[in-house]
């Protein structure tokens, strides 16, 4: 499989194109069909936002902006860095969408609004003070703008997960001003012990006017429903491999250490809501032994990163049941990226060039 992996990214080196042969690939549990290979002459690209049948990213390196047609498996992108008024500079996650496909990008101090071409629109002031940071996730809905306000930074204190962080927030694009739809503590654990080696919310994009997140380290699904602005009752999705480790406040870890807790730790990456199913891309736990075993090869023992990433997927209805088995995607198809119930998409990023897979179940 390795071999066949390497050989599709060596014969589309020199171009775009799309492998349109099935390759049939089995597995223990289930069987994956490549049903699509596409090549991207450009070394790295995000994707940190997802609307129907687009995807929204950046490369990093030279701050484009990139749209990713889903269906099509085409891509475009623009740049308006350093080029006058609807200049801006890219971080993670505050790329979005409006209902109308116009792109939001947050800053600083201002959204700015392309369309879909990368046309620069308006620009929208807000105040700074009252989000400490660039709105994550935005999302436009009529005369609203969406978003989510992280706190600043990660501790190992326990009073700093006890603490109200504001969470959900509304931009009226008409008056400039926010409305704070929710806060909550970024733990509710009164008898909180321990904290998690990585810490964060993984958020959805807004799916029939509702807003889904999760928190990195637990399997609750919450749903925010943006037209009443009150927050659902959560669901609790029962992630089968889904292992996460707390560790105990005021202990001193060494990087060596870290290494190991963080691949006997899982974590979530990614939320998608499709078609009334919610997808959720997470990683399987190294147990201990497993760990020794990787290590047994002295060639790994430089590996400042562990072992692999054992990405796995899970399938719910919108109430919480699980559709199938989670699948455990091979390590040989990369990161996914997307899915959907027909098929998932992962990426293979290489030194200077990235191999795109588009995958079908069985």
């Amino acid at each position: 499989m390795r071999y066949l992996i390497w050989f599709l990214l060596i014969a589309q080196i020199s171009c775009k194109q799309e492998q349109k042969e099935i390759v049939q690939i089995p597995h223990d549990s289930f069987k994956l069909e490549i049903i699509d290979t596409v090549f991207y002459d450009f070394p790295y690209f995000k994707f940190a936002s997802k609307f129907k049948s687009k995807l929204l990213g950046y490369n990093p390196f030279n701050n484009d902006v990139i749209i990713f047609d889903i269906r099509s498996l085409e891509l475009s992108y623009f740049n308006n860095f350093g080029s006058g008024p609807e200049e801006y500079l890219l971080l993670y996650n505050n790329l979005g969408f409006t209902e109308n496909q116009e792109i939001i990008i947050s800053g600083i101090k201002d959204f700015k609004l392309f369309d879909i071409n990368g046309n620069f629109i308006k620009s929208f002031i807000f105040n700074r003070e009252s989000t400490r940071a660039p709105v994550l996730k935005p999302f436009g809905i009529d005369n609203s703008i969406f978003g989510i306000n992280l706190p600043q930074g990660m501790s190992s204190n326990p009073d700093f997960f006890r603490k109200e962080h504001d969470l959900l927030i509304e931009f009226d694009t008409e008056k400039e001003s926010y409305n704070l739809i929710s806060s909550f503590p970024f733990k509710k654990l009164n008898d909180l012990e321990g904290y998690y080696l990585n810490n964060g919310l993984i958020i959805s994009d807004i799916y029939d006017k509702k807003l889904y997140l999760m928190d990195q380290n637990e399997t609750v699904l919450r749903r925010y429903d943006l037209k009443s602005k009150k927050e659902e009752e959560p669901i609790v999705l029962d992630l089968e491999y889904f292992e996460p480790q707390l560790l105990p406040f005021g202990k001193k870890y060494t990087s060596e250490q870290l290494k190991f807790l963080s691949a006997m730790n899982s974590s979530l990456y990614d939320i998608f809501i499709q078609e009334n199913l919610v997808f959720v891309i997470y990683d399987r736990a190294y147990t201990e032994n497993e760990i020794q075993d990787y290590y047994k090869d002295i060639s790994k023992m430089d590996n400042k990163n562990g072992p692999p990433i054992r990405y796995v997927l899970h399938v719910s209805d919108k109430e919480g049941n699980r559709v199938k088995n989670d699948i455990i995607i091979p390590l040989e198809f990369g990161r996914p990226i997307f899915a959907c119930k027909d098929y998932v998409l992962t990426l293979i990023e290489g030194s200077n060039n990235n191999l795109l897979l588009k995958l079908k179940f069985s």
